[in-house]
């Protein structure tokens, strides 16, 4: 058990994924899984785990700003980041490192220095991490059974119109509500709150999300 906060993102571990082992991720608990055995009907799992997926390095940056208190939304920014800075030196490793980086070019201004630690730093990070010309996102999901035996992976890429996260979220959310417009015969009669682990109601949504270029690759390791 890992309780929220600093903790939890100092439990990520890295991560690789199969078609791509160069890209170095981590992952990080998401919340309790084992209910997940009982929705998607595996109770025969001895082990499920939903974690979340980041950049190798991302955790430990972030539950250092933590730690400092930059992510309170009562307390002042330059005071949080000079208990950063005190406990993250320059030069002492990626977190000081990411920090110096965030701070380059004259951004860090008198009104941001004394404003809410919480606002500051969503504004310094909004403007440093905007998506530039010719820049994209890239949204990965993988599935694992079996111990690594078999496994599904989704990559899902910004194609210069909208973002990967988009499209992952805007477009599973908007085909929901289309079958259920759409009346379509397995969903005639359906009334109230309808679970996307239905075959009727995954089934259409898969195929849909296939033809917009959402699809996840199976893959079965050789015996």
């Amino acid at each position: 058990s890992v309780s929220g906060g600093a903790p939890l993102l100092e439990a990520a571990e890295p991560f690789r994924v199969h078609q791509l082992p160069s890209l170095a991720l981590e992952q990080l608990p998401n919340r309790d899984s084992i209910k997940y055995a009982d929705t998607y009907n595996i109770p025969e799992a001895k082990t499920c785990f939903r974690g979340t997926l980041r950049y190798q390095g991302f955790s430990h940056i972030v539950a250092r700003m933590l730690r400092a208190g930059m992510t309170e939304e009562d307390l002042v920014f330059k005071d949080t980041l000079a208990r950063f800075r005190e406990a993250n030196p320059a030069g002492s490793g990626p977190a000081a490192d990411a920090m110096e980086w965030l701070l380059a070019g004259d951004v860090l201004t008198a009104e941001l220095e004394s404003g809410s630690s919480l606002q500051s730093l969503a504004t310094l990070l909004q403007q440093k991490l905007a998506l530039r010309e010719g820049e994209r996102d890239l949204c990965v999901m993988q599935h694992t059974f079996n111990d690594g035996e078999e496994f599904s992976t989704l990559l899902a890429f910004g194609d210069g119109k909208d973002t990967g996260m988009a499209r992952t979220v805007g477009l599973t959310v908007g085909i929901g509500a289309e079958l259920f417009l759409d009346r379509t015969p397995a969903l005639e009669g359906a009334s109230g709150v309808l679970m996307p682990t239905e075959s009727r109601i995954y089934e259409p949504a898969l195929k849909r999300l296939a033809e917009e270029g959402l699809v996840f690759q199976h893959h079965v390791k050789a015996r």
